[in-house]
Formats: C-alpha cells, sequence, structure tokens
C-alpha cells in the first residue's frame, strides 16, 4: 500500500473524518473520540472554553 500526501482540506478532509465518527458510532454504538476541538474551532469559531483536565475531577 502506497501512502500520499497532500494539503488538508477542510472541505474535504475534515467533513471525511466526521462522516468515519458518525459511521463509527452507528456500527459499535458507543463514542470512540471526536475531532480535537481547536480543529472544529478553527473552522466553526469558539464555542465555548478551552477543556481542562481539572474539570473531571
Amino acid at each position: 500500500m502506497s501512502i500520499q500526501m497532500r494539503p488538508f482540506t477542510w472541505e474535504e478532509d475534515f467533513e471525511q473524518v466526521r462522516i468515519f465518527l458518525i459511521n463509527l458510532f452507528h456500527k459499535t454504538q458507543s463514542l470512540q473520540n471526536c475531532p480535537p476541538t481547536r480543529f472544529e474551532n478553527r473552522k466553526f469559531g469558539p464555542c465555548g472554553k478551552i477543556y481542562q483536565e481539572e474539570e473531571d475531577k
């Protein structure tokens, strides 16, 4: 298998990751992982404060 690299594009790559995670959720009925908030914020603007590990304690 060969690996090809190209520049990241929001329209293609970010949406493909989201679709993959949605399909994975439908198959497993559990959340696996989500795109980091920082990527969504770069695309869609800030949607809240940055996650802090202390919030889980």
